[in-house]
């Protein structure tokens, strides 16, 4: 929930480069809608529960004897759907610091261009 909060903290000044916000989970519709009230967010938090998404992306983790989990992921799209940064760690416990995500979102603006 950490990582949410602190894209939360970040929204505003992501949205000012022309970014939107999307946080998908793989709990089911109901819990991630919870997870976004109880939270305050103010951005959507999607269902992706049986993680058909988070396997295109090929970020699914499978331990032996458990049920496959996502890896935590970020990833900023500008306005022609192409990815300009991602950050995916294998080690769950590694996040992203914001102030990098924020960084690189200033790097290249999310915004489409004039006409489109």
């Amino acid at each position: 929930m950490r990582q949410l909060v602190e894209l939360q903290d970040l929204l505003p000044r992501l949205q000012e480069r022309g970014y939107r916000t999307i946080a998908i989970s793989r709990d089911d519709p109901g819990h991630a809608a919870e997870v976004a009230s109880d939270h305050g967010l103010a951005f959507s938090v999607v269902s992706d529960e049986g993680l058909t998404l988070t396997r295109k992306f090929g970020i699914v983790f499978q331990a032996p004897d458990q049920d496959p989990l996502p890896v935590p992921a970020v990833y900023l799209v500008d306005g022609e759907g192409t990815v300009t940064f991602h950050f995916v760690h294998p080690d769950y416990k590694i996040r992203l610091n914001p102030e990098l995500l924020l960084a690189a979102a200033s790097l290249q603006p999310g915004r489409r261009p004039e006409g489109h």
